[in-house]
C-alpha cells in the first residue's frame, strides 16, 4: 500500500524548507566508481541513458550544493566504501554481489566536480541502506537537522532506501527529481512513483527559490569557493606548495582573506637547482620572457600544519609546465587505472641524516653503523617521537623508528593509493626538515652528506598492485610467488632500469651507494636484499609486495612512482617474461650506471621512457641535472680531493634535499 493512501501527515511532507540550521542536503553515492567513465561499476552500466541521466544529475546537484552552501545548509555525502583494503566488513548483500570499494581508494571518491568542500561529512558504506550501515542518524540529530534533501543514485536502490529510513526515523524528506538517477527510465518513473508517499519531490530549479528565501551566510559562502572556505583551526594563512623536479618544496604564502584569488609562480620554477639557485633556463621560458605559471591548487590536500602553527598546506600542480613532478605520477597512475583496472599500494622507505652545527660546519648526530642499537636511536628519540606525533596529525601513519647502519634514521610509514603516497613521502621529508630546523638542527635526505664512500641514505619504493580490492601482485595459495601481471610489471622494471636509474639516484652522491647494500645490476629476487627488485612474500596477501631498492632519499616519490607505472605498464602491455632471478642469471643481467651523467643519457636513450614521461619532462630534468653537475665541478669544487667534494655536495643539496 502507498503511505500516501493512509498517512495523515501527507500535508505535512509537502512543507517547503523551513530554515536553514534545520535542513541538510544529502548526496547519495555519486563517486568515481559508479559515476565516472574508468570506475568498475561503470563497466556494467555503459549505456547512453545511464550516462545522459548521471551527466544531468552531477549538474542540477552542483547548483544545489552551490546555493546550499552559500545559505549555510550542510552539504554531506555517502559513497559506497569498506573500511577495510578486501571487503571483509561488507554487508552479506555486497559479498553476494560480488564487488568492493576497498578503503582509501580512487573509486570510493565523490566525483571530482561535487567534491565535498572544507570539512563536509562523508559516510562510508558497506550496504544499500545508509541509515543501517552508518551512524547518519546520531550525526543528524546532533546536527539539529529536521529536514532532509536526497539527491544521487541510484533512485530505486540507496536512494529510496535513503528516503523511506529517513522518514520512518522522522525526517521531512524533500527528493530532488532530477537530480537523481537510475539505470533506465522505467526504474527511475517507478521509484519516483513509489516514494510519492513518503517525500515531497521537487526540481532543484525550485528548491534553489526555496533555498534563497534563506539570507547568505559569509562563512558558507566561502565554503562555496574551490577551496571550501573555512581554514581549518583559525589559521591565519595558507601555504601553496609546489614540489620540484629534487621534490623540494615551494611556496607562496597567502593570507586567508585572498586565498580564492589565482596564485602564480615563475614559470621556471622547476629548473632551479636543488640549492634554489637559478642554474639554467629551458628555452621555451627564456623564449616567452620568463613568465608566470598559474598554481593549480588541490584543495583536498589542504592540511593544517603541527609544525607550522599558523599555516593550511595546500599541494599544488602547475598549469602549462610540462615538468610537474606531481601531475606526471598522477597522470600515469590514472593511466594504469584506465588500460588494466590496476590501482598502486605505496609507501617511501626513508632513512636520513640528522646534524647539528658544530664549528662553523654540519657533524652527524651521533656515529657510527650501529643498526637497530637502541642506544644510538636514544640520543635522538624525543625528537623522533615529535616527528611521529606531528606525522599522524598530517595522516602520514608512521609504522617502525630506528637507527640505520650509518649515522642515519629510519622511519617507514603506511602505504596509500596512488598520488596520495607521493604527496605524504613529500610531506614528511619537508615536515622532518622543518621540524629539525626549528630545533637549531639540520635534517638531510641527501644520500650522503658526509664524506664520499660508503653507506648512504636510501628511500625504497615499497608497492603492490591492487584490482578489484584484491592484491593482483602475488599467486599461489600462500602468496608463494609473483603472478602473472606481477612478473609482466617486475619485468618491465628491469627493462628499463637504466633508464630508471636517473630518476632514481638523481644527484652525484647517488652513486657511492652502489655496493653498499644497494643494487649494480638489473636484477631481482624473491626477499632478496642484493637485488635491484626485491620481491616480499610474508604469505598474507597486503603484505605481498616489491620493494624497488634502486632510489635513494634524494630521489623524489613523485618520479619514482611515475617512472615504476611507465616502466611496470610496458611491461603489462607487451605481457614481457620475466628472467631469472639473480642467484640464478649470475652475470647476465644489466649493469646499472655508474654515474649521474651515464644514466641522464640512459633516460634520453630510453624511447618508451622519453614517451610515457613526456619528452619535456624528460629535457627539463637532464638539463637540471646536468646544470648541477657543471655548478659542482666548475664553481663549488676547489680539487679533486675527497674533502672539497663532499664540501661541494654539502653546497648544492644538504639543506634542501
Amino acid at each position: 500500500m502507498n503511505a500516501a493512501s493512509f498517512s495523515p501527515r501527507t500535508e505535512a511532507r509537502e512543507t517547503g524548507l523551513l530554515a536553514a540550521e534545520t535542513t541538510a542536503v544529502l548526496v547519495v553515492d555519486v563517486q568515481n566508481y559508479c559515476c565516472h567513465r574508468e570506475g568498475a561499476d561503470w563497466k556494467d552500466r555503459k549505456t547512453e541513458f545511464y550516462w545522459r541521466a548521471v551527466s544531468r544529475s552531477v549538474e542540477r546537484i552542483s547548483a544545489l550544493i552551490h546555493k546550499a552552501r552559500k545559505v549555510g545548509v550542510e552539504v554531506m555525502y555517502t559513497v559506497i566504501e569498506s573500511l577495510t583494503l578486501d571487503g571483509r566488513d561488507r554487508s552479506l548483500d555486497y559479498k553476494i554481489s560480488g564487488f568492493n570499494v576497498p578503503r582509501g581508494s580512487w573509486a570510493g571518491r565523490v566525483v571530482s566536480s561535487i567534491a565535498p568542500a572544507g570539512d563536509e561529512i562523508v559516510f562510508p558504506k558497506t550496504s544499500c541502506d545508509v541509515f543501517v550501515a552508518t551512524n547518519i542518524d546520531f550525526v543528524l540529530r546532533n546536527l539539529g537537522t529536521k529536514q532532509l534533501v536526497i539527491c544521487g543514485g541510484l533512485t530505486d536502490q540507496c536512494v529510496e532506501s535513503a528516503t523511506r529510513h529517513a522518514c520512518d526515523r522522522g525526517y521531512l524528506v524533500t527528493l530532488a527529481t532530477d537530480a537523481c538517477y537510475a539505470e533506465t527510465q522505467d526504474r527511475q518513473d517507478a521509484a519516483l512513483r513509489g516514494l510519492g508517499g513518503f517525500c515531497r519531490q521537487r526540481e532543484v530549479s525550485a528548491l534553489v527559490e526555496e533555498l534563497d528565501a534563506f539570507p547568505e551566510v559569509v562563512a558558507a559562502a566561502a565554503a562555496a569557493s574551490p577551496s571550501g572556505g573555512i581554514v581549518p583551526g583559525g589559521r591565519r594563512y595558507v601555504r601553496f606548495e609546489l614540489a620540484d623536479l629534487n621534490c623540494k618544496s615551494l611556496s607562496k604564502v597567502v593570507p586567508d582573506r585572498n586565498k580564492e584569488k589565482a596564485v602564480y609562480m615563475y614559470s621556471g620554477v622547476l629548473a632551479m637547482g636543488a640549492n634554489s639557485e637559478v642554474l639554467c633556463f629551458p628555452p621555451e621560458i627564456a623564449a616567452a620572457g620568463c613568465p608566470n605559471f598559474l598554481l593549480d591548487p588541490k584543495w583536498e590536500t589542504a592540511t593544517p600544519l603541527p609544525w607550522a602553527p599558523e599555516v593550511v598546506r595546500v599541494i599544488c600542480e602547475m598549469d602549462q609546465c610540462p615538468a610537474v613532478p606531481r601531475t606526471i605520477c598522477r597522470r600515469l597512475a590514472e593511466r594504469l587505472k584506465r588500460t588494466h583496472g590496476l590501482e598502486v599500494l605505496a609507501a617511501c622507505e626513508y632513512e636520513f641524516t640528522v646534524a647539528f652545527e658544530k664549528d662553523g660546519s654540519w657533524a652527524p648526530a651521533f656515529d657510527g653503523v650501529d643498526i637497530f642499537a637502541t642506544l644510538q636511536h636514544a640520543k635522538v628519540a624525543d625528537l623522533t617521537y615529535e616527528i611521529e606525533d606531528a606525522m599522524h596529525r598530517v595522516g602520514v601513519d608512521i609504522l617502525t623508528i630506528n637507527a640505520e647502519y650509518g649515522p642515519q634514521l629510519e622511519m617507514t610509514f603506511k602505504p596509500a593509493f596512488g598520488v596520495e603516497s607521493g604527496d605524504q613521502a613529500a610531506t614528511f621529508k619537508e615536515g622532518v626538515k622543518e621540524i629539525c630546523m626549528k630545533k637549531g638542527l639540520r635534517a638531510t635526505f641527501m644520500t650522503k652528506p658526509f664524506g664520499v664512500k660508503g653507506i648512504g641514505n636510501g628511500g625504497h619504493w615499497n608497492h603492490s598492485l591492487w584490482k578489484d580490492g584484491r592484491n593482483a601482485t602475488g599467486d599461489g595459495p600462500s602468496n608463494e610467488r609473483l603472478s602473472s601481471i606481477g612478473e609482466a610489471w617486475v619485468a618491465g622494471i628491469l627493462k628499463h632500469a637504466p633508464a630508471l636509474e636517473a630518476i632514481c639516484a638523481p644527484t652525484p652522491p647517488c652513486y657511492c651507494r652502489h655496493g653498499n647494500w644497494a643494487p649494480t645490476h638489473a636484477d631481482w629476487g624473491y626477499d632478496d636484499r642484493m637485488a635491484a627488485v626485491r620481491v616480499k612474500r610474508e604469505n598474507q596477501d597486503d603484505n605481498f609486495y616489491v620493494e624497488l631498492r634502486m632510489p635513494s632519499a634524494s630521489s623524489n616519490p613523485y618520479l619514482v612512482m611515475a617512472a615504476t607505472i611507465a616502466a611496470g605498464l610496458d611491461g603489462l602491455d607487451s605481457q614481457a617474461t620475466l628472467p631469472p632471478d639473480r642467484k640464478a642469471a649470475k652475470d647476465a643481467t644489466t649493469p646499472l650506471p655508474t654515474n649521474l651523467e651515464d644514466a641522464l643519457r640512459a633516460l634520453e636513450q630510453d624511447a618508451y621512457m622519453q614517451h610515457a614521461l613526456g619528452p619535456d619532462f624528460v629535457r627539463w630534468f637532464t638539463l637540471v641535472k646536468r646544470a648541477e653537475i657543471e655548478t659542482i665541478n666548475s664553481k663549488y669544487r676547489a680539487s679533486d680531493t675527497d674533502a672539497d667534494t663532499s664540501r661541494a655536495w654539502q653546497r648544492m643539496y644538504m639543506e634542501y634535499i
